[in-house]
C-alpha cells in the first residue's frame, strides 16, 4: 500500500514538472515568434542562451563543455548575430551532452522550442545551422 502511494506522488510530481517545461516552451517559442526589431526580442534570445547555461553548470565535468560556453556566451551582437549564436549554442551542447546519461543531459526544450521557430523562417543567414538540426 504504501509503494502505491509512493508511485503516485512520483506521477504527479513528474506531471508537475513536464507542465512547466511545457509553459517554459510556450514563452520560449512566442519569444522567438515576436518582431525581430524590437530590442525585447534580442534580449529573450541573450536570455534563452543564458538558462543553457545556467543547466550547464550544474553537470559534473563542466571544464570539457568550453566550446559549448564560448557559443552560449555572447556581448553586443545585432539581431542575425544572436539568432545565429543561439543555433550554434544548441548545435555545440547537444553534440556535447549526447552521450550523458538522460537524467543528467541539460533541458533543452527551451532553446530548441526557439531554434524551431527560428529556422520556420527560412532566413538564409540560419540556412546551415538549420540544416544540422
Amino acid at each position: 500500500m504504501v509503494t502505491f502511494l509512493v508511485m503516485i506522488l512520483i506521477l504527479m510530481l513528474i506531471n508537475r514538472l513536464s507542465l512547466l517545461s511545457l509553459k517554459n516552451n510556450k514563452s520560449s517559442a512566442s519569444a522567438c515568434s515576436s518582431s525581430r526589431q524590437s530590442a525585447a526580442y534580442t534580449a529573450d534570445l541573450a536570455e534563452i542562451r543564458k538558462s543553457l547555461l545556467t543547466e550547464l553548470n550544474r553537470l559534473p565535468a563542466w571544464l570539457t563543455f568550453k566550446e559549448a560556453r564560448v557559443h552560449c556566451t555572447g556581448g553586443r551582437m545585432g539581431v542575425k548575430q544572436h539568432e545565429q549564436r543561439l543555433l550554434q549554442c544548441l548545435l555545440t551542447v547537444r553534440n556535447r551532452t549526447k552521450n550523458i546519461p538522460v537524467a543528467a543531459r541539460p533541458n533543452l526544450n527551451q532553446i530548441e522550442a526557439c531554434a524551431v521557430t527560428l529556422c520556420k523562417r527560412k532566413l538564409p543567414h540560419l540556412a546551415s545551422s538549420c540544416k544540422r538540426l
